[in-house]
Formats: structure tokens, C-alpha cells, sequence
């Protein structure tokens, strides 16, 4: 295969649907070595390492994702999410918060959001 970045992002793509884990984030690894900056590959990459528990790698994933895509609400709202299970509730909320801002009727933003303030017990303000 040559190597440009979108024909490994596009078979990791079809890879996710088969099942084969291993070897989407072999392909998404293959496209950040190729275009470090490819922010679909860190999005998609970040979300693989959210479902596998490795937080932190899905954290920074996301963040590199944000340096190229700010208004990206799907970093955004993983990002929310992550903060949330850690525990550290007012970033969360701050993430949560910019995906509002680009798009109000974030369903599952506005459904995290109501969970956290029922982890703290607390109304929204």
C-alpha cells in the first residue's frame, strides 16, 4: 500500500467494522508516523484507547486532535467524558461547555452533563 495517510485511515475504518482492533490502531498508528497531524486518525485513535482504558493516551489523542480541529465536539465531549470518570467534575464540565457553545443540541453532551450533576448530587445552576 502507499503510503498516504487516508488509504490507512480508510481501511482502519473498515477494519473497526470487522472487528479487528489490533489492527485499526496498527493503521491509525501508520497514518500519525505518516501525517502527525492527521486529525481523524488522533480522534478516531483516541477512541479506541478510551474503550481499551488507557485514559491517558486517549487524553493526549484528543488534545492533538483539538490543536488542529478546536471546534471539534467530539474531542471535546470524549475528553468531558473521561474527565468525569476521574472524578475532576468542574473540567469536565468545562469541556462539556464547549461542545454546547458549537452545538446546543449535543444530545449525549447535554445527557453527560445531567449524570455528572447527579454524581454530585447537585441541581444544575
Amino acid at each position: 500500500m502507499p503510503d498516504h495517510p487516508d488509504a490507512y485511515y480508510n481501511l482502519s475504518l473498515v477494519l473497526t467494522k470487522q472487528g479487528y482492533t489490533s489492527e485499526v490502531k496498527d493503521n491509525l498508528e501508520k497514518v500519525l508516523e505518516i501525517q502527525p497531524e492527521h486529525e481523524k486518525a488522533h480522534n478516531s485513535l483516541g477512541c479506541l484507547l478510551q474503550l481499551e482504558g488507557d485514559f491517558e493516551q486517549a487524553m493526549h489523542h484528543y488534545k492533538e486532535d483539538l490543536k488542529t480541529n478546536e471546534k471539534n465536539t467530539g474531542s471535546w465531549h470524549n475528553l468531558g467524558v473521561i474527565f468525569v470518570n476521574k472524578g475532576n467534575y468542574d473540567i469536565a464540565k468545562l469541556h462539556f461547555d464547549k461542545v454546547l457553545e458549537e452545538q446546543s443540541d449535543h444530545v449525549e453532551a447535554l445527557n453527560n452533563m445531567g449524570s455528572m450533576y447527579l454524581l454530585q448530587k447537585k441541581p444544575k445552576e
